[in-house]
């Protein structure tokens, strides 16, 4: 074998090396890039499924989203969505604001109930038939959350898969002051929008 033929093949190798080496970076790259899509830190608290990000929703029907929050009854309470800091479910399409940072990871856990209104917030379900009379006479319409069907357990995060996934989401009560703190549904989309409502008397007297 001559000089010219072992260049020949050295080259070849190189050649053969470097483009599998190429593959190689590519998959690594095509793989990390794939895990950061999955999933971007926290998962949903309802579903435990990977979050998306708003940014990725469309301007127009950000603008729908929050234009139903400004309808919203208790003025100051429900504030525009910034859709660049917003993560949603693509399950539930529940969103969840104020929870993405700069690099574009999800920081969320069940404080995002808290993180809304002050208070010690339970499950709608937990409360008695005359709780949940009262709570519907000092509100006068707790229209658009979900009051039909919600689970018996207090606390938010012992929610069963049941309850959890109906649409709108779970409703939550202060038995204290009465505020409530639900899920609504965005009409003309497949969004739902978390909702603070101040009840609108203050005593049983104040309704009669």
């Amino acid at each position: 074998m001559n000089g010219v033929e072992e260049l020949g093949i050295q080259t070849l190798f190189v050649l053969f090396f470097s483009f599998f080496a190429i593959l190689f970076i590519l998959f690594l790259l095509l793989r990390f890039s794939w895990k950061r899509e999955v999933r971007r830190g926290d998962v949903c608290p309802y579903t435990k499924q990977p979050m998306r990000l708003g940014m990725d929703v469309a301007r127009s029907l950000a603008s729908h989203v929050n234009a139903f929050l400004i309808e919203q009854p208790t003025e100051g309470d429900n504030p525009a969505i910034e859709f660049d800091r917003a993560a949603y479910c693509p399950e539930t399409g529940r969103i969840f604001p104020n929870c993405v940072t700069l690099s574009e990871q999800v920081i969320l856990s069940w404080d995002f109930i808290a993180k809304r209104a002050k208070g010690t917030f339970v499950s709608w379900g937990s409360l008695s038939e005359e709780e949940r009379g009262i709570a519907r006479l000092l509100h006068e319409s707790l229209e658009g959350f979900q009051t039909e069907n919600s689970s018996m357990r207090p606390r938010p995060q012992d929610v069963e898969e049941e309850f959890a996934m109906l649409a709108p989401g779970p409703l939550y009560i202060d038995r204290r002051t009465k505020i409530v703190v639900g899920w609504k549904k965005v009409p003309g989309t497949y969004f739902e929008v978390l909702v603070v409502q101040r009840p609108r008397f203050q005593s049983m007297e104040e309704t009669l």
